[in-house]
């Protein structure tokens, strides 16, 4: 169709695919749509980010059963067998029996030491007197803690899930109205005095449709062409959004992905 769903023009040369949900909290081929190069560039790129760098929405793909890359690193710590314990990151490694944790140790721990890990020591039996080589063997425990979820900053992050699952529920001729300018402008810049964001501190539920911490979520509807109410719901982090005199209607919708099974579901909540 030649149309770009985020800068809201025809006047495309190139299209290329866009996951709304980033393929590093779940998003899959459910969650593709195709936008302009300059958009995915600009848009996608700078607000996927603050998605994808989200360590409770990593913690809980990678718990779900996302592959991991090399790049999956999640800060926590290991308790040694001395009762030490070492602040690091996990990371994975790929073996022929499947995902590995790894743990990377911060080189100066809180208590003043310096630490490497073995792979990182040219000679391991031979490591500068200031530096520990940390070894798996000296590990007595370790902790996986899900982290909190950080939500300052992340509203355009939001908006931009929230467009583009509209578009991909109810087409062109919806996106397109220019109810939807507010929301596309909070895309490039501050988010729009016009919308009202609030974060939900429980699990987010319409009607009979409960949510789960598995699921990504989004609920949208404008019964009365003058108020816009939506909800965004992504492995637990929930938000609703909501703008007044919004000249467009919209049935009452909630379109769900359950986490990690093959088919997704579209269903009226």
């Amino acid at each position: 169709m030649n149309y770009c769903p985020y800068c809201n023009s025809h006047e495309v040369d190139e299209l290329t695919t866009e996951h709304v949900i980033p393929q590093s909290i779940g998003g899959d081929s459910r969650t593709l749509i195709e936008v302009c190069r300059s958009c995915n560039n600009e848009v996608g790129t700078r607000i996927d980010s603050m998605l994808s760098g989200n360590e409770w929405l990593r913690l809980n793909a990678l718990l779900l059963g996302k592959t991991p890359s090399r790049f999956d690193r999640l800060t926590s710590t290991v308790t040694l067998k001395d009762g030490r314990i070492l602040h690091g990151s996990f990371s994975f490694s790929r073996t022929d029996a499947g995902a590995i944790l790894e743990f990377h140790p911060d080189r100066d721990q809180p208590d003043g030491t310096a630490w490497l890990s073995e792979n990182a020591v040219s000679d391991a039996s031979a490591p500068p007197e200031s530096i520990n080589v940390f070894r798996r063997d000296m590990v007595e425990s370790q902790s996986l803690d899900a982290p909190p979820s950080r939500l300052t900053g992340m509203e355009t992050a939001f908006v931009k899930v929230l467009l583009g699952v509209v578009y991909m529920d109810q087409g062109i001729p919806v996106l397109s109205s220019a109810a939807f300018d507010r929301f596309r402008s909070s895309l490039y810049g501050n988010l729009s005095p016009d919308i009202e964001f609030d974060w939900l501190d429980h699990p987010m539920a319409w009607g009979d449709s409960t949510v789960g911490k598995n699921e990504h979520a989004v609920y949208f509807e404008c019964v009365d062409t003058r108020h816009f109410r939506a909800g965004v719901s992504l492995f637990g982090i929930g938000a609703t959004i909501s703008v007044s005199h919004f000249d467009q209607f919209l049935p009452r919708r909630c379109v769900k992905w359950p986490g990690w099974e093959k088919r997704g579901s579209t269903d009226d909540c």
